[in-house]
């Protein structure tokens, strides 16, 4: 039967949790000093129990309490790498001369207005070009075409702007989440103050680059456009291919995790690596096989980027072979757990990434229940056990996961296990074909019928999502609050606790008040959560505000060469396109929107409009933007 417990008191568990733990008390204000003391507070805690440990009796009594040691110093631990991690702040370090960035590319983004760049400043220079360097900082550099790639050193004027929360946003905490991913202040470049210094400066831009070339390579062999695209995405993991459209597709059918380079897409890499390494089996040479598949599974891992579910993957599979290699039994948990711990040692601000987090849960979830639940006997019926294991999969991890999916993304999708009994067992294989085409065309053959299948085969796949969602009517547009997410967590866990350890109705209990809990807090905060929202967007050449609903947007675009004035959401905007003040318009409006034709001064424009709020466009030049700034 497939009824095994998972044990759940492993040995990375402490370490786990107390990282965690130091994570958010370096948020909550604690430093470097404080991380210190808990790490000497778990050494001297750590001596007194050894000096107990000549008595075997009473080192055996005192076992347990090494755990609490081994919390503490890693609670130490991950304060003090929180805070050495922490976004510096560049107006400390920043000469009152500085006129000139100097750093390197490390993300770009394009949309409808422009180009955005996530930007590591390392120096900054004076106006005749004296350079000197600062402590690495981030920054988010907007610009209409930004011609730099991934990894290159740029050169740009600095005219830092500090991140801040607007009220005329739909995302509330903007500069707290913009905070918890390292950046703090925001720059606005001419294309033509950019300077690109040199290219791929370091091993990630050649790693870049030669993801560029395999998609490329992808982009001209003979499939279709789409096909393409979906490939890149789900090979490479670049989800910029993917039209908007189809993700929505994804996502509303309950399969976008299908689009994440995650365990499944890793696991059929690793066995598609040591089936070619196979012939060494024949020779005795089992073990070189394997240590040969590792760092290739690793090198796929950092050419797609070393995502948190595609690192957590290879983690897992590296454990997993050295378990085989050595002839020790592996345990999923603590590989799971080990992976966690390496990502967030990594990078402490993976912890707040949503693919951190439903990566995690959705791996844990499946440990603690696909395999117990499952009522088949696999020796008996191997059929019906998979059949079963594979429904089992699917409702686990989405049983597990949708508080974070709706309180993320505002969904809930009804029709994940038919969507997921489709996509699931065709996908594996889909990829082996395509690797298998691709292995093909680099040896100069064009293998047109598995072109063929590749179309084909995601023709039907869009048609069978689009069929299962219909038009919509299956997928709930809703947000939970962050507290629904926390208690349905807290069932989740005390669930597989009742389950793989303590089978007392006081666990079962606490599990099934915390799930009611999570469900009976969403009404209290519905209207907050799901109410709808405005928010004032670039546009080409005028502003957009869009209102957002849980089913719908609608968007309003004033009047070029005019002053419009509409209500949105019972609250008054004012638009002025034009030189001249409109006396017909009444005082008293919430926003004021200024872009590029406006040239009235900001006494003339408070005094007759009296806004509440003044929005400057991007469209109005940057000189106007600093003397409105004065003027306000």
């Amino acid at each position: 039967m497939g009824r095994s417990k998972v044990n759940l008191d492993v040995p990375l568990l402490g370490p786990l949790l107390g990282f965690i733990a130091g994570i958010f008390l370096a948020r909550a204000g604690c430093g470097v000093p404080v991380g210190i003391a808990a790490i000497i507070a778990a050494m001297i805690f750590y001596e007194f129990l050894l000096r107990g440990s000549s008595n075997p009796v009473l080192g055996y009594s005192r076992r347990h309490l090494h755990k609490i040691w081994l919390l503490t110093a890693f609670i130490g631990a991950g304060i003090i790498v929180t805070d050495f991690s922490r976004p510096h702040d560049l107006q400390d370090s920043l000469p009152d001369d500085a006129e000139i960035a100097i750093g390197h590319v490390r993300e770009i983004s394009s949309t409808t207005n422009g180009d955005r760049a996530i930007v590591e400043i390392n120096a900054v220079a004076d106006s005749i070009g004296r350079a000197v360097p600062i402590p690495p900082c981030q920054i988010k550099l907007y610009t209409k075409a930004l011609e730099a790639g991934i990894d290159d050193n740029i050169i740009f004027p600095l005219n830092p702007v500090p991140v801040e929360n607007s009220s005329a946003s739909s995302l509330a905490g903007y500069a707290e989440y913009m905070k918890r991913h390292g950046i703090l202040y925001t720059c606005r470049v001419d294309d033509s103050g950019i300077q690109v210094s040199s290219h791929n400066a370091t091993w990630r831009g050649r790693l870049i680059l030669m993801r560029q070339d395999i998609e490329a390579f992808i982009e001209n062999c003979h499939l279709q456009r789409p096909t393409q695209e979906f490939l890149i995405t789900i090979l490479l993991g670049d989800r910029a291919y993917l039209r908007p459209d189809v993700k929505q597709l994804f996502a509303d059918a309950g399969v976008s995790h299908l689009l994440a380079l995650s365990g499944m897409h890793v696991s059929v890499i690793a066995g598609i690596l040591l089936w070619l390494l196979l012939p060494l089996n024949f020779v005795g040479r089992y073990r070189l096989r394997y240590l040969l598949a590792l760092p290739l599974l690793w090198f796929y891992a950092l050419i797609t980027g070393m995502n948190p579910s595609t690192m957590r993957a290879a983690v897992m599979t590296t454990c997993m072979i050295i378990a085989l290699l050595t002839e020790r039994r592996n345990s999923a948990w603590n590989s799971l757990l080990l992976s966690a711990l390496i990502i967030l040692i990594a990078d402490t601000q993976a912890i707040s990434d949503v693919g951190f987090q439903l990566s995690f849960i959705c791996v844990a979830s499946l440990i603690f229940f696909a395999g117990p639940l499952n009522p088949i006997d696999h020796r008996n019926h191997p059929m019906l056990f998979r059949l079963f294991s594979a429904v089992l999969v699917t409702i686990t991890a989405t049983v597990a996961s949708w508080a974070i999916i709706s309180h993320y993304f505002g969904i809930i999708p009804t029709t994940f296990i038919p969507a997921n009994l489709i996509a699931l067992p065709l996908l594996p294989a889909y990829i082996v074909v395509a690797l298998v085409y691709f292995i093909l065309n680099l040896a100069g053959f064009r293998a047109s019928l598995l072109g063929s299948v590749l179309d084909t085969g995601y023709d039907w796949l869009l048609s069978a999502l689009n069929f299962i969602r219909g038009d919509r009517a299956s997928v709930i547009d809703f947000t939970v609050p962050a507290l629904t997410v926390v208690l349905w967590l807290a069932a989740i866990l005390l669930a597989a606790v009742w389950l793989h350890a303590f089978r007392r109705k006081s666990v079962l209990t606490a599990a099934l008040v915390s799930a009611i809990g999570a469900l009976a807090v969403i009404p209290v905060y519905a209207d907050e959560m799901n109410s709808p929202k405005a928010s004032i967007h670039g546009g080409a050449d005028m502003p957009v505000v869009q209102i957002r609903t849980n089913s719908a947007s609608r968007e309003f675009i004033p009047e070029a060469n005019a002053v419009t004035e509409t209500v949105l959401l019972g609250r008054r905007y004012v638009f002025s396109d034009t030189k001249a003040i409109a006396h017909e318009v009444a005082p008293g409006c919430d926003y004021l929107v200024i872009t590029r034709s406006c040239l009235s001064s900001i006494p003339e424009l408070t005094a007759a409009y009296r806004p509440k709020r003044l929005v400057i466009h991007t469209t109005v030049p940057r000189r106007r933007e600093s003397l409105i700034m004065k003027q306000a």
